[in-house]
């Protein structure tokens, strides 16, 4: 049988404390548990406030896990409109973020020009960038993955398509992109100082 999953959780303002509950309960195997105590008095509801905390949860989902009793605010069953206080400590149990893997897949890419700044591939009506609603494969990504050896052409179009989602305005797909090359070759052009530059931002 496996070990119950713990998290830990990345500070947020908020909070004094935001960390995994150690007592993970052997019938909440499938579940996470998150602890936050709060430094301040929010003015938002704490529905609102465990979305922004946890952004994989709808907040219809955890709405729904406040009606199930499993989140409670100083030991105590909640209500969604309820506004945290300073010292409040939250504790909610709640499903884990889901993993998507990005299968490999042999779809040939038809490249009609590429350079540093912009990638234009030729492709039929319906394939799309990325894995999303909808659209869980036969995508460019996938192709890109279906590629063996993470060699310098393979390089130069996950940079090429970082960039082309970067001008989008779409930052967190595109650093994905960069990360992509920044594990196997932190010193590839530029991509060392675009991830550090995002994450820079976020804090």
């Amino acid at each position: 049988m496996s070990e119950p999953t713990r998290t830990i959780d990345e500070p947020d303002p908020d909070d004094a404390e935001a960390a995994a509950d150690p007592e993970a309960a052997e019938e909440d195997i499938q579940l996470e548990r998150h602890r936050f105590r709060l430094s301040k008095t929010l003015t938002r509801r704490i529905d609102q406030y465990l979305v922004d905390r946890l952004p994989h949860l709808s907040r219809a989902s955890v709405q729904r896990l406040i009606e199930d009793g499993l989140v409670k605010v100083n030991g105590r069953s909640t209500k969604a409109s309820y506004k945290p206080e300073a010292q409040d400590v939250i504790d909610l149990a709640a499903p884990p973020k889901p993993v998507s893997e990005l299968v490999p897949e042999p779809i040939p890419l038809d490249i009609i020009f590429e350079d540093e700044h912009l990638l234009v591939v030729a492709k039929p009506p319906g394939l799309v960038v990325h894995p999303g609603a909808g659209n869980p494969d036969r995508t460019l990504q996938n192709a890109l993955k279906e590629k063996v050896v993470f060699d310098e052409e393979k390089k130069e179009l996950i940079y090429n398509l970082g960039c082309v989602l970067d001008q989008m305005g779409r930052k967190e797909e595109a650093v994905e992109q960069f990360k992509l090359i920044y594990e196997v070759d932190i010193g590839y052009k530029d991509v060392a100082a675009r991830v550090d530059a995002y994450y820079a931002g976020q804090s």
